[in-house]
């Protein structure tokens, strides 16, 4: 299903209530790509004063979904890894996550985590599962 690029980062934008409510940037959004940005404040930190590592793999999960629906294609996560190399401290983090094989049904997908300083904090891959727009029609 092809469509407007920009037509489906607005649609992305106004549908994920978590990039809404956290104010997440789409930085790039194009072919199979997908790059956001999340400004660190004191609500994303963990005891330790770093961010903590839910809100990193959240980011990192929207990010993969992101790059699906690049192609206008819905997802969920069908399973994923991720692994914490550094804190990130900072005032931002980056998500970035490029497709490595999509089919018809699946896509996965790589994703790294860096904070403003373009240190690489976290590494992930996520197998996403593609949904057909009306599955979530009733919910």
């Amino acid at each position: 299903m092809e469509r407007n690029p920009e037509e489906l980062k607005q649609r992305l934008l106004d549908s994920n209530e978590f990039i809404s409510d956290n104010e997440i940037k789409i930085l790039e959004f194009s072919d199979d790509h997908a790059k956001l940005e999340m400004k660190i404040d004191k609500a994303v930190l963990n005891g330790h004063g770093i961010v903590h590592g839910g809100i990193i793999f959240a980011m990192a999960d929207n990010a993969a979904a992101a790059a699906t629906f690049t192609k206008g294609r819905l997802c969920v996560t069908l399973s994923s890894t991720i692994n914490f190399i550094r804190p990130v401290v900072g005032e931002k983090m980056i998500v970035e996550a490029d497709a490595i094989f999509a089919g018809r049904t699946t896509g996965v997908y790589d994703v790294k985590v860096t904070n403003d300083q373009g240190t690489l904090c976290a590494k992930a891959s996520f197998t996403m599962y593609f949904v057909p727009e009306n599955l979530f029609a009733g919910k």
